[in-house]
């Protein structure tokens, strides 16, 4: 099932989508400690109905639609229609495919209380953060657990969005990063308990610097006027490449908050 939304406002429409795409559909192992991480602390189970935010083109949503297997339902969010499109065209049958913002997200009349809520790379978007919280413990039951894998204000990788992809990015990056202090408020605040804060830092592993500066320059989607070999010295410059037995490696630090829904919050 697709469903979509009306008035969605959302970066990563046009040629900004088309390239996450292509970065994406050709990621081989780049991601595979992304992937380790979404196992370990959403860890979906056989029946569990889950909610991802900001799915992008679904990377995460086919692991996570087999580990819940038929028992289980998938809502898969994000506010770009044609970052979705490559969700839709292989859409599995547990899945409802949602055109939605974070802020927005309406799940139905009759949905089934959400299980556990996964977001990674998206949450640095969001314009309005207490509304989203707001909105998601609505949709949750007592036991309910989030996990938002994201980019926060101390990380490396903030610097490195904010010095060199805010310039380079053909919709430039205006977003906002959570720090841990005011993700502690936001979670007193909107229903959940205080949160757990996990620093990881991935290791992104590249063949060469040509593989690295082609994979980060349609990821981020860089202007005509940013070439590869800047996305590369740029990730040199802001978070670290380093060599390998079998090529490169990229630096690239996030932190995995999870926090629980306390039970009776109105």
């Amino acid at each position: 099932m697709y469903i979509e939304s009306d008035g969605a406002r959302y970066e990563f429409a046009k040629s900004r989508s088309d390239n996450y795409r292509a970065a994406v559909g050709s990621i081989g192992r780049v991601w595979d400690e992304d992937l380790d991480a979404m196992y370990a602390y959403l860890d979906p189970e056989p029946g569990d109905n889950i909610l991802e935010v900001g799915a992008g083109s679904g990377f995460f949503s086919f692991p996570i639609s087999r580990g819940i297997g038929e028992q289980g339902l998938l809502y898969v969010t994000d506010p770009s229609i044609e970052q979705l499109q490559s969700v839709l065209e292989q859409q599995s049958a547990n899945m409802i495919i949602l055109a939605q913002g974070a802020e927005e997200i309406a799940l139905g009349e009759g949905a089934p209380a959400i299980d556990k809520i996964w977001s990674r790379g998206a949450f640095h978007h969001v314009r309005d953060k207490t509304e989203t919280f707001s909105r998601w413990r609505r949709l949750v039951h007592g036991n309910s657990r989030m996990a938002i894998f994201d980019i926060f204000s101390h990380n490396r990788t903030a610097r490195f969005f904010d010095g060199f992809v805010a310039r380079s990015c053909v919709t430039g990056h205006e977003v906002s990063y959570l720090s841990k202090d005011f993700a502690t408020s936001l979670c007193a605040n909107t229903g959940w308990r205080e949160p757990e804060f996990h620093d990881i830092d991935l290791k992104w592993s590249f063949e060469n610097e040509q593989h690295l500066g082609r994979f980060l320059g349609l990821l981020l989607a860089n202007k005509a006027s940013f070439s590869e070999a800047d996305s590369v010295a740029a990730a040199k410059h802001y978070l670290g490449v380093r060599d390998t037995d079998d090529g490169l490696s990229l630096d690239w630090p996030m932190t995995m908050m999870t926090s629980s829904a306390l039970p009776g919050y109105e």
